[in-house]
Formats: structure tokens, C-alpha cells, sequence
């Protein structure tokens, strides 16, 4: 089969091959290496690699040869763990790290989580839109292909939506592909402190049913971890998107 474009002379190429069945523990870590590598491609999928010059018979007349000599190709990198639509920035926070003030402490002190809320719930749809597309240019630029993108810095209805309607136009414009997660149970917000499960019920009569009739979101999360959710508060939640 003929090529429509072939990338040629990498310096070197990593590729997981495809051994024929299921890595588990040091096998995950395995990636073949191959030198001088070539890669080609028809209809925006792979069609072979390989080393040294391609095999004639992928080369047709249109067929694309690029050099790549002296670059490294690697599959995408996929994210799997963001919160890309965000007002707002934490950074003062890191000197407190450094002073050994752990993050939940911070979240006590109002800090943390609920002061990204806090500029999160005072940014327009354009100015989450604009920035997490600059994050998203930087991280192409670093070769991340795939994003999970989380909402939870709305902890608010109208919030939690303008951060997974950023997500899906941003999934639909840019060239990384996104993976939209509603997790409105991320911390709890100021107006339900101290009354978490008014809030998760809150979560799950209003929330939830908004999020599946709209179709704005692929899975749900819940932050478990002391002093925010239970664990019998995460299962709660996480078993309703199933019913």
C-alpha cells in the first residue's frame, strides 16, 4: 500500500510494538527503540515503521518524504490527570510548600482549591477559553496528544458548565484531543462548609441529570481524601451516574 507521506531519518523512534497480549509490571515499561527510523502514513494513521529506507513499495509518485534527521518521535503523551479551565493562579502557594504548610492546610485557610473556585466563578467563558488554549498550545509543544480535563473549580452549577462548555469547545478546536470529566465533588464549597452531604445530594438531584441530558461530560470524579470526601461519600456519588 502506498503512502500519501513518509517521515524519514529520525534519529531514533520509541514504539511500544504490539507483543499480542495484555503488559503487566516491567513489561509496561518495554518500548522498542528503533534507529534511523522512518514512519508511514496514509489517511492519518500509521501504516508502517521501520529503519534505514522505506520499503519501495510504500513509495508512489505523490507520496510526501520529509527528513527528520536528527529528531526523536515518540508516541503522544497523554495527561491523564488536569483541571485545564482555571481562573486565576496559585503560585504564592508554592512558597508555603516550601515552608512545609501541607495543602490541607492551605485548603483550611481558605487557600487551595476553593481560592482557584473563587477566580474561577469571576472569569468569563472567553477568558477560560483563551487561557486553556494557550496551556494547551504549550503542552502540544511538549508532544501531549490526549488531555483527561476536569471541571471542579465552579463548585456552583452555572461554574461547573462554562468549565465543560470551554472543555468541549476546546476539544472540538484545537488539535489535542480532550476528555471531558464533571467532578463538582473536587472540594466543598464555602456556602455548604461544614454540611458535605447537602452538598453531594445537591450534586446528584441537580448536577448529574443537567450533566447527562446535555451530554457534557464522559465520566464523573470525586476528590477522597480527608477533610473533604469519604470514602462512603465517593460512593455514594459514583455509583449514581451508573443508575
Amino acid at each position: 500500500m502506498v503512502a500519501e507521506r513518509i517521515l524519514m531519518h529520525f534519529n531514533q523512534l520509541l514504539t511500544p510494538r504490539d507483543p499480542g497480549h495484555p503488559l503487566a509490571g516491567e513489561e509496561m515499561a518495554q518500548a522498542e527503540v528503533i534507529e534511523d527510523a522512518y514512519v508511514a502514513i496514509k489517511d492519518g494513521k500509521i501504516l508502517a515503521l521501520g529503519s534505514g529506507e522505506p520499503n519501495q513499495e510504500l513509495i508512489g509518485p505523490e507520496t510526501d518524504l520529509i527528513s527528520y534527521e536528527g529528531k526523536l518521535a515518540t508516541p503522544g503523551i497523554i495527561d491523564c490527570h488536569t483541571h485545564l479551565v482555571y481562573g486565576g493562579s496559585r503560585e504564592h502557594e508554592f512558597a508555603q510548600k516550601l515552608a512545609g504548610v501541607s495543602y490541607l492546610d492551605i485548603l483550611a485557610q481558605g487557600g487551595g482549591i476553593l481560592s482557584t473556585v473563587r477566580a474561577t466563578r469571576a472569569a468569563d467563558f472567553d477568558t477560560l477559553y483563551q487561557k486553556s488554549k494557550r496551556l494547551l498550545d504549550y503542552m502540544l509543544l511538549h508532544g501531549v496528544t490526549t488531555v483527561e480535563a476536569k471541571s471542579g473549580y465552579g463548585l456552583d452549577w452555572e461554574t461547573e458548565k462554562r468549565q465543560l462548555d470551554v472543555v468541549a469547545a476546546l476539544d472540538r478546536d484545537h488539535t489535542i484531543d480532550l476528555g471531558s470529566i464533571f467532578m463538582a465533588a473536587h472540594a466543598i464549597p464555602e456556602e455548604y462548609k461544614g454540611n458535605s452531604k447537602a452538598y453531594l445530594d445537591t450534586i446528584v438531584s441537580e448536577m448529574l441529570p443537567k450533566v447527562k441530558e446535555e451530554g457534557l461530560a464522559e465520566f464523573c470524579d470525586i476528590f477522597c481524601e480527608k477533610n473533604v470526601f469519604t470514602a462512603d461519600e465517593s460512593r455514594y456519588l459514583l455509583q449514581k451516574p451508573k443508575t
